[in-house]
């Protein structure tokens, strides 16, 4: 059943989502069973079943393994353990009655003779580390296909070496080697291999029916460029892969032609979040997701081209975002149906698991006047999935089990659409939505400046449900075509004050006039034409309305709301704000810079003081640092210069004379730089707001040409006077007073000379 809801019932509003999120929490597929702590670090875990069928669980510790018998999933008990190489990299894969063991420190890989079970608990194991001149000391990974084939792949010998464990387990025997690239985790069946190439950012598609003759077949990169681990379905025709970065995805790929992969879904854990995946792995439908800070998650994948979460289970109570830290394994595949999750700081846990699939909903979104698809929709599960159509239109959601759900259809310029819709389990239901446009009203901008100037280059921006769009001038009028309802419209100029107002659209063709009174200041609710740089990468320098994020102890480390209310709609132009964003991952990456319009000043005795709101946000350890400057022809100085030193995580103000630094009666902008150069790596975050220039009378009475050239340096006419020296970066090298300056243990460059009472001077040094 479909039907449309009905908004203004209110309190059947309130009872519908009283129940339908009981309903999801009847859903839960994971049970915890128990926990097995340990007090050294964890990483990959496998499992055993004896031939009693006792089940076992195999997990792999920073110094060696474990076998722990879980049989009695309540009350799991360590039976042995075993010792090696100290590394946080193991890796873990049973064939018949022996376990194979790779790490990356040395000693190759360790085999264990696990048929001792459950009669011994004396495992006998052994290293192995290759036949005599083909030795390998470290591993990354190691995969066993259907026919007993062992691929071990980030060797220190390189590529990947194949090994038959058929003839003799114990004694593993060399049946070919892959040199070509860097191979970090690889998935076979059906003599094709699908290999992680981490290093180079795709999965690449081998045959591999004659190991001494590997064959390509096709490759694809994925999103994050980071290809992790591979997996694929019962079926062959799809792969899956996790892409270990922040923020990143699990792809989902068409792999029934092999010589040509297609990209046809992901997943993430939080759709704008930044936690990182780890593993997955198929079984049946499902896909058991390792998701490092967010746990264990399971995957509906019976229809690959519509993944759904099933549901997920937080082994890392410690707090969620990006890093390594939390579920590193997961193992799915015992008989019992129970779920081994190895956590690197929590331990082993063994969770039932009840398996469910979902019931679907998927479609076409029209425009209703004239029929064609509409890119751009959102389409939103209330508590669940959502999605956003292309060009096709189409859409695919849905929710775990059989029930009811809500579903929301949203576009900017169209009317919302919600419906209420019955899914059942293991079935897809059709349903096209036509979407019906918003009445469109006109709204013309009539812009004035105080001075007489044109207005062209002026900015105007327009805000409102769903819709957002700015417009730069260049006569004095501007025209918004835009759905009927009410605006903000944010007016702009460099050399002017903002304005910002209310504005209603309705079906008239409306005029609204603005006035802009002209001085240096800005709020940055509207665009006056700051630009932004970065050495390396994109600028994460950004125009916005702050939200804050929060470090991993906690801490707010960007602002929450801008410096002051009582300007225009709380903006400010931050470093990386993103609240759905941890700060580790929102912070500067490089160097980045913001640079100003330039700053012309109408007489020579004038002086400028610039004054402005910041935030600031370093990291204990942190040598990174924010300066601020001016630009004057192609000089760059420095006055401030902001450390861990100073006080943080507040808004504060800050002020200077361009005087101190430069001539102000030339032009020049105002300047920050932002330095995390990444080595080390810390975290830095910035935030400026409340912009000014204010121009005054320069009362100092200035003497030119009392500084004359000599030998060394310079000599004062005027007589002794206090003088300092700065470099190009604003740091002072030389202070003192007296009528002589002396240069020559400078390095050949361009300084700053200020003498008390003479104007400041640029002066280029040739080293002696």
């Amino acid at each position: 059943m479909i039907k449309f809801f009905d908004f203004t019932h209110m309190r059947n509003l309130f009872l519908f989502f009283v129940l339908f999120f009981f309903q999801l929490k009847l859903v839960a597929q994971f049970d915890s069973l128990s926990r097995l702590q340990y007090d050294v670090s964890l990483n990959d875990v496998w499992g055993y079943e004896d031939e009693l069928g006792n089940e076992y669980a195999i997990v792999g510790l920073y110094d060696g393994i474990s076998i722990v018998e879980v049989s009695n999933p309540a009350n799991p008990v360590e039976l042995f353990r075993s010792y090696g190489p100290e590394t946080a990299w193991r890796d873990i894969k049973v064939f018949g009655d022996h376990a194979y063991v790779t790490n990356e420190n040395r000693n190759g890989m360790r085999i264990y003779n696990l048929s001792v079970l459950p009669y011994s608990y004396a495992i006998p194991n052994k290293e192995f580390e290759g036949g005599v001149g083909k030795e390998f000391e470290t591993a990354h990974n190691v995969f066993i296909d259907e026919k007993g084939r062992a691929y071990v792949v980030g060797t220190d010998r390189g590529g990947m070496i194949i090994y038959d464990l058929t003839e003799d387990p114990w004694n593993p025997k060399e049946i070919g080697y892959y040199d070509q690239n860097y191979i970090h985790d690889i998935y076979v069946k059906n003599d094709t291999a699908y290999s992680a190439m981490i290093s180079d950012g795709f999965f690449k598609i081998l045959d591999v029916s004659n190991p001494n003759s590997i064959n390509f077949i096709s490759s694809h990169p994925t999103k994050g460029l980071q290809t992790h681990n591979t997996w694929i379905s019962n079926n062959g025709n799809y792969l899956f892969t996790t892409d270990e970065v922040n923020g990143g995805e699990i792809g989902v790929y068409d792999i029934s032609d092999k010589t040509d992969p297609e990209k046809i879904e992901s997943y993430k854990s939080r759709e704008l979040g930044d936690e990182m995946p780890h593993n997955v792995i198929i079984k049946d439908s499902i896909a058991f997701v390792s998701y490092y800070t967010d746990g264990v998650i399971a995957l509906d994948v019976s229809n690959p081209e519509n993944v759904l979460e099933v549901d997920r289970f937080d082994t890392y109570k410690q707090g969620s975002g990006p890093g390594s830290s939390g579920n590193w394994g997961v193992y799915p595949f015992l008989k019992s149906g129970n779920i081994l999750v190895s956590d690197i700081e929590n331990g082993l846990y063994v969770l039932g698991y009840e398996h469910k699939n979902a019931g679907y909903l998927e479609g076409v979104v029209l425009a209703k006047e004239t029929g064609f698809p509409l890119n751009a929709v959102k389409v939103q599960v209330l508590g669940g999935k959502s999605d956003k159509t292309y060009f096709d239109g189409e859409y695919k959601v849905g929710e775990i089990g059989t029930g009811t759900i809500t579903v929301v259809f949203s576009l900017s310029g169209y009317k919302t659409k919600t419906i209420i819709v019955d899914l059942v389990e293991n079935q897809i239901t059709l349903y096209d939505m036509k979407l019906e446009k918003l009445p469109i009203g006109d709204l013309i901008v009539q812009l004035s400046l105080q001075n007489l100037e044109t207005p062209e280059g002026a900015s105007v921006s327009i805000y409102g449900d769903d819709y957002e769009e700015e417009l730069m001038f260049d006569s004095s009028t501007v025209t918004f075509q835009a759905p009927q309802g009410t605006y903000r419209l944010n007016v702009g100029k460099w050399g002017y004050v903002n304005e910002c107002l209310d504005y209603v659209i309705d079906s008239l063709r409306d005029t609204v006039r603005v006035n802009l009174i002209s001085g240096y200041y800005d709020d940055f609710s509207a665009n006056q034409d700051w630009k932004v740089y970065s050495v390396k990468d994109d600028p994460i320098w950004q125009r916005v309305q702050p939200k804050a994020s929060f470090g991993s102890s906690g801490i707010q480390q960007d602002p929450s709301e801008d410096a002051t209310l009582a300007d225009c709609d709380n903006w400010a132009f931050c470093t990386g704000i993103n609240e759905n964003f941890s700060a580790s991952s929102t912070t500067v990456n490089w160097t980045n810079y913001l640079v100003s319009k330039e700053v012309e000043v109408a007489s020579p005795d004038v002086d400028a003081t610039i004054s402005f709101s910041y935030w600031l946000a370093l990291s204990e350890s942190s040598l990174d640092t924010v300066k601020i400057g001016v630009i004057q022809n192609s000089d760059t100085i420095y006055n401030q210069n902001f450390t861990k030193d100073n006080e943080q995580l507040k808004w504060k103000k800050s002020s200077f004379n361009v005087s101190d630094i430069i001539d102000p009666s030339n032009p020049f902008k105002f300047i920050v730089k932002v330095t995390d150069d990444l080595n080390p790596w810390d975290l830095v975050d910035f935030a400026i707001d409340e912009f000014s220039i204010d121009f005054h009378n320069n009362i100092s009475e200035f003497k030119p040409n009392c500084l004359v050239p000599n030998f060394n340096g310079w000599e004062n006419t005027c007589g002794e006077k206090s003088f300092l020296i700065l470099n190009s970066i604003g740091q002072i090298v030389i202070k003192g007073r007296g009528d002589k300056i002396n240069l020559s243990r400078l390095k050949t460059g361009v300084y700053i000379i200020f003498v008390e009472g003479d104007k400041p001077r640029k002066i280029f040094w040739n080293e002696l």
